[in-house]
């Protein structure tokens, strides 16, 4: 997997949208992902539960009271590197990311 880092379970879906490109319901923009993980798995989420969106794969990295309050994203590797230098995209969008969460 390329790229791995963290956000926080109050994070949107609409966020995480906005910044890869993703096509999210307009009834979901504003939903957390910590929700997410509740209602997707339909249980409680425990410590290394996965949900997939799109192409990346959210990781449920600490949970407190069967709440996810930390998430490790994780961009699918391509199957081949885009046209262009994949690392200045990637640098693009991590960049996107920091900013959101300053």
């Amino acid at each position: 997997l390329l790229g791995d880092f963290f956000v926080p379970g109050s994070a949107t879906l609409g966020a995480l949208a906005d910044i890869y490109g993703l096509q999210i319901s307009p009834e979901h923009q504003d939903y957390t992902l910590a929700a997410e993980f509740a209602e997707r798995l339909g249980r409680p989420p425990k410590r290394g539960d996965i949900v997939h969106i799109g192409p990346i794969a959210l990781l449920a990295e600490k949970v407190d009271k069967g709440k996810v309050t930390t998430i490790g994203l994780q961009l699918a590797e391509p199957d081949q590197p885009p046209d262009g230098d994949w690392r200045g995209k990637l640098k693009y969008f991590l960049e996107k990311v920091r900013r959101f969460f300053d």
